[in-house]
């Protein structure tokens, strides 16, 4: 099973409820709604998916489903970009 974990090559700031990322290898800027930074932040606490889906529908009011859809599409994006890694 692989395990989640931030790139070291993204640089994360909080700014209020957001997130503000740089990616060092790019140079590109990204900035994450209250949503996403939930759950880059859980990501770096080492939550599996499941339970960042859990965590968001609870924190957010949204139903199961919505919540764990949000959460697998982040998740891709981010590691499309290569700021977030997986390792076994």
């Amino acid at each position: 099973m692989s395990k989640l974990q931030l790139s070291p090559d993204a640089l994360a700031r909080d700014v209020g409820d957001e997130i503000v990322l740089m990616d060092l290898g790019s140079g590109k800027y990204f900035r994450l709604n209250p949503v996403g930074a939930a759950i880059w932040r859980s990501i770096g606490t080492g939550a599996d998916p499941e339970r960042m889906g859990e965590y968001v529908s609870r924190q957010f009011c949204v139903d199961i489903t919505t919540a764990s859809t949000d959460v697998a599409h982040f998740l891709a994006e981010m590691k499309s970009m290569g700021l977030l890694l997986e390792s076994d």
